[in-house]
């Protein structure tokens, strides 16, 4: 049995996770749960599991997809990464302070 990791892109709602975790799913020989808030699918699979498949089958549901190796996959969730933000117009030290 093998377990995978997908970054899965282009979803909006959990709906969206619904419809990728129902195309994987459908695959024989595959078990899936699709997390909407991380953008990740975890998917446990026969050894032959044919990851080609893996992705074209969220694809057909209008999502991006792509294989995380081990290394990687704190950054699909938003957990772990950089974060660089501009604010534009604060007016005053006070504010720029709080932040």
């Amino acid at each position: 049995m093998a377990s995978l990791k997908l970054q899965i892109t282009g979803m909006t709602c959990d709906h969206c996770a619904r419809a990728a975790e129902q195309a994987l799913n459908r695959l024989p020989g595959v078990r899936a749960s699709v997390r909407y808030e991380a953008g990740v699918a975890h998917v446990e699979a026969d050894d032959a599991v044919d990851i080609a498949a893996l992705l074209a089958a969220v694809e057909s549901r209008g999502y991006g997809a792509r294989l995380l190796d081990g290394t990687d996959h704190e950054s699909a969730g938003g957990v772990g990464g950089a974060l660089s933000v501009a604010i534009v117009g604060s007016g005053s030290g006070a504010f720029a302070a709080a932040i």
